[in-house]
């Protein structure tokens, strides 16, 4: 096979060509990964900072939300919006980034958490201290529980009926 003269020298264009494409791809994969890792602190500040705001929600909405900014800015975030409704916390907050030549980008995540303790929620921090005294009267574990929904509904169905009776249960994974 011949090498034609106008072809000489063009694997050097061919070659400029492959490492640019290779430099923008890098470079995209790196601002993606730069946004991800962004999406994922604001993710984790938010998820934090409802968990603060719930374990403070008994000491009111100004408390609860305060510890909630503590965290998100003790996590490199902002927090945008704080709500307490009864012992449920609502917070939402943003974290902004520098990607390079894109710009500045900001990635927002809300996040909802309930009471810390499910005695406290239904019942007060007088139960916790009746607990910790060990004092005659204090309500059991299954009186607390009884006064509020079920957490989870158990779900039966025929075939789940079925494997229960049945006496080769799991075959043939034991």
């Amino acid at each position: 096979m011949m090498i034609r003269r106008r072809d000489r020298g063009s694997a050097g264009v061919w070659l400029l060509g492959l490492c640019s494409v290779l430099v923008l791809a890098a470079t995209a994969a790196v601002l993606v990964g730069s946004a991800l890792v962004t999406r994922h602190k604001a993710i984790a500040a938010a998820d934090l900072s409802a968990l603060a705001a719930a374990g403070a929600a008994l000491e009111g909405e100004e408390s609860a939300c305060a510890a909630a900014a503590d965290i998100a800015t003790s996590m490199g975030a902002r927090l945008l919006s704080c709500s307490l409704g009864g012992v449920i916390a609502d917070v939402t907050v943003s974290v902004s980034a520098e990607l390079g030549v894109v710009g500045l980008a900001t990635a927002r995540a809300s996040a909802r958490a309930g009471p810390v303790d499910y005695a406290d929620a239904f019942l007060g921090s007088s139960v916790r201290a009746a607990y910790a005294d060990g004092l005659e009267g204090a309500p059991g574990p299954r009186e607390v529980a009884s006064r509020g929904p079920p957490l989870r509904q158990p779900r039966c169905s025929r075939a789940s009926e079925r494997e229960r009776q049945s006496d080769h249960r799991g075959y043939p994974f034991r």
